[in-house]
């Protein structure tokens, strides 16, 4: 037995353990681009937002893009694990593991 296989499979329990974060984290993202679409038409709301979203760190995305990022980065979650999961032998004492999480990963970006 590998001992840094077992390394690996805690530190995936661990990032099983984050996922409902993102799911709750999704169901407010609608409500946050809703509440900026109304702040939207307040003049110093609007100044700010265009000040924020000019500066450098942003890369020029808006606010809206800038929010749905862990949401699109959740969605390739499933792909990689996927491809871990099909490269993973079924001998291997992680496979079962990496499979579980794959399936709650495929479960969670159904729910986004």
């Amino acid at each position: 037995t590998n001992p840094d296989a077992a390394v690996l499979s805690q530190g995936l329990n661990l990032f099983l353990d984050l996922l409902p974060f993102y799911e709750q984290y999704s169901h407010s993202f609608h409500l946050s681009i809703a509440e900026i679409a109304s702040l939207s038409s307040n003049r110093e709301f609007r100044s700010l937002l265009e000040k924020l979203e000019s500066k450098t760190q942003l890369k020029s995305i808006n606010l809206g893009a800038y929010l749905e990022l862990p949401i699109l980065r959740a969605q390739k979650y499933p792909v990689l694990f996927s491809e871990i999961v099909k490269y993973t032998p079924k001998s291997h004492q992680d496979f079962l593991n990496l499979n579980q999480i794959n399936e709650s990963l495929i479960c969670l970006t159904n729910q986004i």
